[in-house]
């Protein structure tokens, strides 16, 4: 976790006299000088007080939290080398990366999230749900890769996890593209007819592939058939 301080003057001495003369609530006070110095990344401002917290305050800490903290708003001349003490460097070149640990079922639970944000999946009961998550196959595209042509059989229904792609009917580009949440490829699945246009990344793609007779019956279960009937009326008049 991060955690970045702001003008807070974070000067224990300062902060206590404050409390004394009214200034600061207990609440307030415990919540300054409690400072949580346990984050794995810490954006400290210091400088000249009273606006800004002296260098005074960073001394005592033990060498553990100085390896997480980088002071902002002070200059790296006004920071002697000896006390241990980093300043944040600006700059793309310093950019500070820390390593996360994926959740447990992180794909699940983003494809679940996915599913969600989609109008004809949202109200699925989970059950359902969980038996269109088992089917999904992730695959990614390249930019200029097909990811259906155009003619080809439509059996499968596709999700997009990420990324862009252009519609192309009889080799000419249209202006209509496809993104993150969207889905395509349900009019041949709805039809059985062949794929009616291609589909072409712009980006790099990650798709989710279904294959189309499970999705037609759970959706038909479900009772979000018609709209899923409606939407594909809908592209095919405006294509």
């Amino acid at each position: 976790a991060e955690y970045m301080g702001g003008d807070t003057c974070n000067d224990p001495g300062r902060l206590e006299i404050m409390y004394r003369d009214g200034v600061l609530s207990r609440g307030r006070f415990e919540q300054l000088v409690n400072f949580p110095w346990h984050h794995d990344l810490i954006l400290h401002e210091a400088g000249v007080p009273p606006i800004h917290t002296p260098l005074t305050t960073f001394h005592p800490l033990s060498d553990d939290v100085k390896s997480r903290l980088l002071l902002v708003h002070t200059a790296k001349k006004d920071v002697p080398p000896e006390c241990g003490l980093r300043t944040a460097m600006a700059g793309v070149e310093h950019t500070v990366r820390l390593e996360v640990v994926p959740p447990p079922h992180r794909d699940a639970i983003s494809l679940m999230d996915l599913l969600a944000s989609i109008d004809i999946f949202r109200h699925l009961p989970i059950a359902f749900a969980s038996a269109l998550m088992q089917t999904g196959v992730r695959r990614t595209f390249e930019v200029n890769e097909y990811l259906v042509r155009q003619g080809d059989a439509g059996e499968t229904f596709f999700v997009i996890a990420s990324g862009e792609v252009f519609v192309e009917i009889n080799g000419t580009k249209l202006d209509k593209v496809f993104t993150t949440g969207d889905y395509f490829g349900e009019i041949s699945v709805l039809s059985k007819d062949k794929r009616t246009a291609s589909i072409v990344a712009s980006t790099r793609v990650v798709i989710y592939e279904f294959e189309g007779e499970l999705l037609f019956h759970l959706l038909s279960d479900a009772g979000a058939l018609d709209k899923l009937r409606n939407v594909s009326f809908m592209r095919q008049q405006h294509s």
